[in-house]
C-alpha cells in the first residue's frame, strides 16, 4: 500500500508529495496528520460527500506552510483499513497529533471549512509552557 502525503516546502508556495509505505510511518512522520478517509466505490449521494470532502482538505493542504502533513485514504482501493480506522461513516477525517496519537474526528456533514481549519489550529499551535510543564 502506497499513501500519498502533501508536505508543504518553501514556506507554502510550493508542494512536494511524500510517499508513504503504510500509513504508520506518515503518522509517525513527527508533524500533525489531516487524514481524510474516503471511498470512491459507493453509491452516487455518499460519493458525492466524499468529492466535497475531498476537494476542501486538498484547498487546506494547499494552505499548509509545513506545519501537517495531508493524506488521503481510499477504501475503496484499501478496504482492509476501514476496520484498523473505524470508520462507520465516509467521508472521515481524523486528526492525529505529533506523536501520532488520534485526537479527534469529523464525519460527513461536519466536515466544514472552519471546524478543520480550527481542529488544525488546536493541533498545530505552539505550546506554552504549562501545557510542556504537564507532559
Amino acid at each position: 500500500m502506497l499513501l500519498l502525503a502533501l508536505g508543504a516546502i518553501a514556506e507554502g508556495i510550493s508542494h512536494e508529495i511524500y510517499v508513504y509505505s503504510d500509513i504508520d510511518s506518515a503518522i509517525s512522520a513527527g508533524k500533525p496528520v489531516l487524514t481524510i478517509v474516503h471511498n470512491s466505490k459507493v453509491c452516487p449521494c455518499t460519493l458525492k460527500k466524499c468529492n466535497q470532502a475531498l476537494e476542501l482538505t486538498r484547498k487546506i493542504a494547499q494552505d499548509n506552510n509545513g506545519e501537517f502533513v495531508y493524506i488521503e485514504i481510499n477504501l475503496g482501493d484499501e478496504p482492509e483499513l476501514n476496520d484498523r480506522l473505524k470508520t462507520t461513516i465516509v467521508p472521515t477525517v481524523i486528526f492525529y497529533d505529533s506523536e501520532g496519537e488520534e485526537i479527534s474526528r469529523l464525519q460527513s456533514m461536519q466536515i466544514r471549512d472552519q471546524q478543520l481549519r480550527e481542529q488544525l489550529a488546536a493541533l498545530t499551535e505552539p505550546k506554552t509552557e504549562d501545557e510542556n510543564e504537564t507532559e
